[in-house]
């Protein structure tokens, strides 16, 4: 039980930052962003921003992992996974990543996109290419990986005026 508070408190706080740092990246680089003005405004102590990372740029690719992690976890439960690129794949990822959208658009908007693109890359390699010394399905999901992050870049820092089905559809129509 313990364990259990601690653990849920450590995501309390864990949650604080980011969404305190999504915050302050609205007005300001991750560079001139300071830890003292962090822990401020996401109401933790310093040394709880160092129990959980030993820079800022943690605090991204943490909650990038924890991202694609549920996103796995979001897609364990299907019967058929299918291919990376089917529809039904792709429908799921850009209704995924639009209650996401404010985080994308900042990291995007401050020139962090490629922690996105790394994180998003690495997923696809990890979940669907099972012998990366094969180089053709490798260098695929590479390309797809660059293709799918454009799109995504492009769409949500367009306000995503079109629905996740059919940005879905269009990749889709891409790759069949």
């Amino acid at each position: 039980m313990i364990g259990q508070k601690k653990n849920q408190r450590r995501l309390f706080v864990r949650d604080c930052i980011v969404s305190a740092l999504i915050e302050l990246l609205e007005s300001k680089s991750l560079s001139s962003v300071t830890i003292t003005e962090l822990t401020a405004k996401a109401g933790v102590s310093r040394m709880a921003y160092y129990r959980n990372y030993k820079t800022k740029e943690d605090i991204v690719v943490q909650y990038l992992a924890d991202v694609f992690q549920a996103y796995h976890a979001d897609i364990s439960c299907w019967d058929n996974h299918g291919c990376y690129h089917d529809h039904k794949n792709l429908t799921h990822c850009f209704n995924y990543f639009k209650q996401y959208n404010l985080f994308l658009k900042v990291l995007f908007k401050r020139g962090m996109g490629d922690m996105f693109f790394n994180a998003l890359r690495d997923y696809l390699i990890r979940i669907y290419c099972s012998d990366v010394n094969d180089s053709k399905p490798f260098y695929r999901i590479h390309a797809f990986a660059g293709s799918l992050y454009s799109v995504c870049i492009t769409w949500i820092m367009d306000d995503m005026r079109e629905a996740p089905e059919d940005i879905a559809q269009i990749v889709f129509d891409i790759y069949r």
